[in-house]
């Protein structure tokens, strides 16, 4: 039975190293019974992700466009991001993007360069800090463009989470 079984009802990740009935792992209480699974198994089913595709508007005028990528839900931990540019983004001088939430644009990710490479590229995303949603958190994708709006540009945007059990 796995972790996404509706008689899951407990979850306890058993800190590496001890052993628990001679085995390391994470016990799933099912019912009645322990269930154990490996750490990796763990993460595997836990992990959320949530991305999109952020692209320059055909006859956009704007030197600054946002983006929503979706909503992750309260008692989440963003765990990190990938992203993958496939066309650079034209602004005259500046072209970043900040990954973050309303009134904090810059929460997750400040200034990723999104153009002068060569494409379709793997961005650095090694910058992203983890973050907590106490409450429903919409990912946002903020564009800084230069002294002129952008007529081309599109990268992917991905973070990677994990919803946390409810406090007893």
């Amino acid at each position: 039975m796995g972790l996404t079984d509706e008689k899951t009802y407990a979850v306890r990740k058993v800190l590496p190293g001890i052993p628990v009935s001679g085995i390391d792992g994470i016990i799933v209480l099912v019912d009645d019974w322990n269930v154990i699974i490996t750490p990796d198994e763990f993460e595997a089913a836990a992990q959320q992700f949530l991305g999109a595709w952020c692209e320059v508007p055909a006859g956009n005028t704007a030197h600054t466009l946002t983006f929503v990528l979706g909503t992750i839900p309260a008692n989440s931990l963003l765990l990190g991001m990938i992203a993958v540019l496939k066309t650079v983004f034209n602004s005259s001088d500046t072209n970043l993007i900040d990954i973050g939430k309303l009134g904090a644009l810059d929460d997750v990710l400040s200034a990723l360069p999104v153009s002068g490479v060569s494409v379709p590229v793997m961005l650095d995303v090694s910058g992203a800090t983890q973050e907590y949603a106490d409450a429903d958190y919409a990912v946002l994708a903020t564009f800084h463009g230069g002294s002129a709006a952008p007529t081309t540009g599109k990268v992917y945007l991905g973070v990677r989470y994990i919803q946390l059990p409810t406090a007893p």
